[in-house]
């Protein structure tokens, strides 16, 4: 799993895309990440997820998965 980037950075919210390449396996960095956004001061309001063809999807044809999150925090 890839670090988070920011792709937006207002006065009041941040929104973060965080890239995931195989759900299950990558679902206790999410929670290391969001935890991290927590203890930065942060409150996380909304985990949206980026579904499209993942890397399966050439072998299962129209196979899509979770391809990473939105989160979106508020700022302190």
């Amino acid at each position: 799993m890839s670090a988070a980037q920011v792709k937006h950075d207002g006065a009041a919210f941040r929104v973060y895309y965080y890239k995931i390449d195989a759900f299950e396996e990558d679902l206790a960095a999410l929670g290391e990440f969001l935890e991290s956004v927590k203890a930065a001061g942060e409150e996380v309001v909304a985990v949206v997820p980026n579904t499209g063809f993942v890397g399966a999807s050439w072998v299962l044809e129209g196979f899509q998965g979770v391809k990473g999150f939105a989160v979106v925090s508020r700022k302190p």
